[in-house]
């Protein structure tokens, strides 16, 4: 499968078969900001939104899950998903960055907020995991 960010703000999930290429899922919620397939599960991505959510899907199921991280419930982040990357140990940890400068840890499992990270001066841009210090990552701001 090919998941693909169009202009218009569709993600568009294709399913390709040597000659032969065919839409299968279209999402549409909000304006999107990033696309990440998981490390690990070829069948999994996440889509980050302007409205400060994500969303989960599962092509092998079929199985999308949304999380609104402006609720209470996942720390009012706010700001918009600027950048998010899969742990490379484990494709149940999702950390993202948000335009307000701050950052969670998500468990995609349990849908669960694991950790909040403190905002930082100049926002958060993007972010990438260490590959040689597990548990390790870098933010890179303004």
């Amino acid at each position: 499968e090919i998941a693909i960010l169009m202009q218009d703000g569709t993600v568009r999930l294709w399913a390709v078969k040597s000659d032969n290429a065919v839409v299968i899922r279209e999402l549409n919620y909000s304006t999107p900001t990033v696309l990440r397939w998981a490390t690990k599960d070829a069948h999994r991505f996440v889509t980050g939104y302007g409205d400060s959510s994500f969303s989960i899907f599962n092509t092998a199921q079929n199985k999308m899950t949304k999380v609104k991280c402006s609720d209470d419930k996942f720390g009012t982040h706010d700001g918009g998903v600027l950048d998010c990357q899969w742990d490379p140990l484990s494709d149940n940890y999702l950390l993202v960055a948000f335009g307000s400068g701050r950052m969670g840890m998500f468990d995609t499992e349990k849908i669960q907020l694991v950790r909040s990270f403190d905002k930082m001066a100049g926002g958060v841009r993007c972010i990438e995991w260490l590959p040689n210090a597990p548990g390790s990552f870098l933010a890179a701001s303004e």
